[in-house]
């Protein structure tokens, strides 16, 4: 069996192939444009897929680990994916369809997110963490835990943390992000699409 890398494109498949000398027979290496699963495939591992390809990935999934196969699902493992970009999905509806269509039928075993003031962290099986700055911490770290979510937070759960931390109030009841302070953030999302 045979466990198989996709990268985006051929031409980055081709160059891991010319780098990768000491590459085991048992790992393929192949672009996601022009390669599909094969009977021989164990398990995948797609790096760093794109928002431009994400009709291709889908239809890749389902051909590696269709729900309803009987002869079983194979591993389909996805590093560092960029698949909502507002260039492409845009921010509203089309990106919430993907989530919804997509991307939720994957379990993030592990997810590492620098944020201007602390980190977003997951390692399953653990929750969800938001840790702040906090040059300070006993432990030496650098990091506060702020707060532990279920799911993987929002835009605006990141903001009520942040204003949370800004205010030094421990209440998870706090009020809600003003108007001016959501279309801010908005205008903001919308300029780096």
């Amino acid at each position: 069996d045979v466990i198989k890398v996709v990268l985006p494109d051929t031409g980055a498949a081709a160059l891991l192939k010319r780098d990768w000398d000491d590459r085991s027979d048992r790992i393929a290496l192949a672009g996601i444009e022009r390669e599909m699963p094969r009977s021989s495939d164990a398990a995948f591992v797609v790096a760093v897929p794109r928002a431009s390809e994400v009709e291709k990935l889908e239809k890749f999934a389902d051909s590696a680990s269709p729900l309803y196969s009987a002869k079983g699902a194979r591993g389909l493992v996805m590093v560092n994916p960029d698949l909502v970009d507002m260039g492409v999905t845009g921010l509203g509806f089309a990106a919430r369809q993907l989530r919804e269509r997509f991307l939720s039928t994957f379990e993030t075993v592990y997810y590492l997110k620098a944020l201007p003031w602390g980190v977003l962290l997951r390692s399953y099986p653990s929750k969800w963490t938001v840790w702040v700055d906090a040059p300070d911490a006993p432990d030496g770290s650098g990091f506060r835990l702020a707060r532990v979510f279920e799911r993987r937070p929002s835009a605006d759960d990141l903001e009520e943390v942040l204003e949370q931390v800004e205010s030094g109030s421990s209440d998870q009841s706090s009020s809600k992000p003003s108007a001016f302070a959501k279309l801010s953030r908005f205008l903001s999302m919308y300029m780096k699409g």
